[in-house]
């Protein structure tokens, strides 16, 4: 008996749900629906001003082995980029400008208030 599974959501976690689904060894019949033109959901690179800039709500963390195995076992392991040595820290690009990230945020997330 096939079984049919329904993700809703072409971002990173629907992706795998379904790669995942797809892998398992019982007969399952998978359907991704996603509302936009792009997978991916919010994840994103993009090239602006010469800089290789990554979106999304944590990017591509390789400090997350999960992640890089996957996409390892999907054979994307060759097309992930460290980060360059010659910039020094991280920047928010906002209206066609780099902007230093303010006093006390780390990953994204204040870490006190000020």
């Amino acid at each position: 008996m096939t079984r049919r599974v329904v993700v809703i959501g072409g971002g990173i976690s629907g992706l795998a749900a379904a790669y995942r689904l797809a892998q398992s060894t019982q007969a399952v019949e998978v359907r991704l629906y996603e509302a936009s033109e792009r997978l991916g959901g919010v994840i994103a690179t993009d090239l602006s001003h010469g800089v290789v800039l990554e979106g999304g709500p944590d990017s591509f963390l390789r400090r997350k082995p999960e992640a890089l195995e996957l996409a390892q076992e999907l054979g994307l392991g060759g097309e992930i980029m460290g980060l360059n040595p010659h910039v020094k820290g991280s920047y928010i690009f906002h209206r066609g400008h780099f902007h230093d990230i303010p006093q006390g945020v780390r990953a994204g997330v204040p870490t006190r208030l000020d």
